[in-house]
């Protein structure tokens, strides 16, 4: 197997302002994001992630059904004028927790405010020969890359005078033995192919009449695996 290197990366990217229609200028041009992600591990026979965030007091559920986990995502909007991440961290203190990243920016409407963790593998995804002029043949491995993690944005939007937050939430794995690589020998030569497991999820949620925090639940790839994550929204 090849080499393979790994990096932890954090990011965040605000994109560059691009002039707004008339509709979107007569109402804000930016809105103020900030978002926390906690990965929640379900290991507690007695209660589930979605009860036990729905038993907050004052919560409402937004989507989905209140606390069925079956769903790809259920949204729950917090009370306002609380400490969103204290209350998330003691409703799920039964479960095994980790705040995976923290980050907030201003974004023009229309842009998305991108949230990457993860890691990147390299493999051998293509070997080369070539024949020199005195008839000796040459190999090359190239190499590529592979992003293992999730990958999630926010992106608000005015949508007929609404304030509306797009919500997407990608996921991958490398899955299988080697470490999620299928290697393949061509002479002494091993080329290797990727296996992977992939969830995308999206989500609209309107934000005029929310004044806290809006908390997303969705599942992750391993079993019983979610990710939860608090998310805050208002016109800049």
């Amino acid at each position: 197997m090849s080499s393979r290197f790994r990096r932890a990366f954090f990011l965040a990217i605000a994109a560059a302002c691009v002039a707004a229609s008339p509709s979107i200028a007569r109402d804000a041009r930016n809105a103020q994001i900030s978002v926390d992600v906690i990965s929640v591990t379900d290991n507690n026979p007695f209660k589930t992630v979605g009860g036990s965030l729905s038993k907050i007091p004052g919560v409402k559920a937004t989507a989905g059904v209140d606390g069925d986990d079956r769903n790809p995502v259920t949204v729950f909007v917090l009370p306002a004028g609380e400490n969103a991440q204290r209350l998330v961290e003691r409703a799920l203190s039964g479960f095994t927790t980790s705040l995976e990243t923290s980050l907030a920016g201003k974004v023009p409407f229309g842009k998305s405010l991108p949230v990457q963790v993860g890691m990147t593998h390299s493999y051998v995804s293509q070997i080369t020969s070539t024949v020199d002029d005195a008839g000796i043949v040459h190999h090359a491995r190239l190499m590529s890359e592979v992003d293992e993690g999730f990958k999630m944005s926010l992106t608000p939007r005015m949508i007929k005078g609404k304030f509306v937050l797009d919500y997407k939430l990608d996921v991958k794995k490398l899955t299988g033995p080697d470490g999620g690589f299928q290697n393949l020998s061509i002479g002494s030569h091993t080329l290797q192919g990727v296996r992977a497991a992939h969830r995308s999820i999206t989500q609209k949620i309107g934000f005029p009449e929310i004044s806290g925090a809006v908390v997303y639940v969705t599942p992750g790839l391993e079993k019983n695996q979610y990710f939860v994550s608090i998310a805050r929204a208002s016109k800049a």
